[in-house]
């Protein structure tokens, strides 16, 4: 069957952003160009606008045609190649959202095709071997869903405080006092009883300075006094805050590893191994 793939050799060398002009930007570590959909083309259907539709693959049958392609097969190997040789420690840093996500549903495209190869590598790499699931389901390859267990994911506290989910390239959001408990009880794989918390008062508003270096005022110290007293409920509503944000942004299987939690009348603990926290 004939794929009419010379929309692709077009688009990489007429349109606005070229082949060449994508390749240089993934070499320097950072896309700037609209070309994600001719340079690392999808299975079809994952996307709604016209661009995602006219450039989707059609078939396993047309993706192992581009990847013999004398010309689109190289390049998709070149840019790929590429992305492996950045010193960027995630493709989100490289690409941003939503493109991180198309990579990896071409990455899962083309490796379903080719098993093995450099899209193998980049999967691995880059996302912990998880494949798209959507692409994966469209080709009938759900016989391949035991290499996208879901794993745990890294955490890592940024030098400005951010908290990052490392391997989905998400950003967890909180109030600086919220944050500052999560900060507490990362500091204590071992747990904190409720009733000890007054002992850790000091520890936290020196984590709550850390964030927010200007901000302890007295509205501030009244808050870290409350969350630090056992006979109120602002813990519970800190901790309860702490787990709305991670809600949102990871599988709910996970969610028990990331929030604060423990049995009533125990010590409380962040039940995420320790060595998956990174502090810059």
């Amino acid at each position: 069957m004939a794929f009419d793939l010379d929309r692709f050799v077009n688009a990489q060398n007429n349109e606005q952003y070229t082949y060449t002009e994508a390749l240089n930007e993934i070499r320097e570590g950072h896309k700037r160009g609209h070309w994600i959909w001719y340079v690392f083309p999808q299975i079809k259907g994952l996307g709604h606008s016209y661009k995602s539709e006219f450039y989707g693959i059609s078939s396993k049958e047309e993706a192992k045609a581009y990847l013999e392609h004398p010309i689109l097969g190289k390049r998709l190997r070149n840019i790929t190649q590429a992305l492996l040789d950045c010193n960027k420690t995630s493709t989100f840093n490289i690409l941003g959202f939503p493109d991180v996500l198309k990579v990896q549903s071409c990455m899962t495209l083309f490796d379903m095709v080719s098993p093995n190869d450099i899209f193998n590598d980049v999967l691995d790499r880059y996302y912990e071997g998880k494949r798209c699931e959507k692409t994966m389901s469209r080709l009938g390859g759900r016989e391949e869903k035991t290499k996208n267990i879901i794993k745990l994911t890294r955490l890592t506290i940024t030098k400005d405080c951010v908290i990052m989910l490392t391997d989905y390239q998400k950003e967890v959001k909180m109030e600086p006092i919220v944050k500052a408990v999560y900060f507490l009880f990362l500091n204590h794989p071992e747990g904190i009883p409720f009733k000890h918390l007054p002992d850790h008062r000091k520890e936290l508003t020196d984590i709550y300075q850390k964030i927010k270096p200007l901000g302890l005022n007295e509205r501030v110290i009244r808050s870290i006094e409350d969350v630090t007293n056992p006979l109120l409920n602002s813990i519970n509503e800190k901790c309860s805050r702490v787990k709305a944000a991670f809600q949102s942004e990871i599988p709910t299987s996970l969610i028990d590893y990331y929030i604060i939690a423990g049995k009533s009348g125990e010590a409380k603990k962040i039940a995420l191994p320790r060595e998956l926290v990174i502090w810059e």
